[in-house]
């Protein structure tokens, strides 16, 4: 499965650049980041 960053911030409701900014390590993410991620792409917080 190919997900590219615009689909996931799509998915998640979240502008773009702010996307690309916590993956990129320049905008950090909060505590609910991962659940949020998890949710969206259909996995497990912890991985």
């Amino acid at each position: 499965m190919a997900l590219c960053q615009g689909v996931i911030a799509e998915a998640v409701r979240v502008q773009l650049e702010h996307f690309k900014g916590i993956c990129n390590n320049h905008r950090n993410g909060t505590a609910a980041t991962p659940l949020i991620l998890a949710r969206a792409i259909g996995n497990s917080p912890a991985y």
